[in-house]
């Protein structure tokens, strides 16, 4: 009769909870190819090796749980092995030992939004200064206040 009621009562919860449901649901969605159509910053940069990427470039989820980025003139991946995750509104991306992570602000069968208000690392690469990169101090403190918004469209669904 114990194992019965353990039977129920787990049941009920997994019914009750949507957020439980949510997670997959979430993960399920994010599968595909999707191209990025807009940028508050462009080139922006997705670590560690695509340091420009721009309108066009691809993000690609593909089971299990790995993420390709292609720039807009390139069909290899920029990036290294990657694996992402995501937690309630975060998508986490894992290469080697360290974890950097988008803000997930939207994410639909066709649509994703994430954001950043990391400042990428060609500002600072071999320590030239910001105007040699066509970029100010103005864009710099946007930067800063506002981070960085990436929209993106899906083309394919994926495997």
């Amino acid at each position: 009769m114990n194992m019965f009621k353990f039977i129920a009562v787990t049941t009920l919860l997994i019914f009750n909870f949507p957020s439980l449901t949510k997670k997959v649901g979430t993960n399920q969605l994010i599968y595909g190819k999707w191209k990025v159509v807009e940028s508050s910053l462009l080139p922006f940069e997705h670590i560690s090796y695509c340091e420009k990427l721009g309108l066009n470039s691809i993000f690609e989820f593909i089971r299990p749980d790995i993420i390709r980025v292609y720039s807009h003139d390139s069909a290899v991946a920029c990036n290294g092995i990657q694996k992402f995750g995501i937690r309630s509104d975060t998508l986490g991306v894992r290469e080697n030992d360290f974890i950097f992570q988008y803000k997930l602000l939207k994410l639909t069968t066709d649509s994703l939004i994430i954001y950043s208000n990391r400042i990428p690392t060609y500002f600072y690469k071999e320590g030239r200064s910001y105007n040699k990169f066509g970029v100010d101090n103005d864009t710099l403190k946007i930067i800063r206040e506002k981070g960085i918004t990436i929209k993106l469209v899906k083309i394919d669904n994926g495997s």
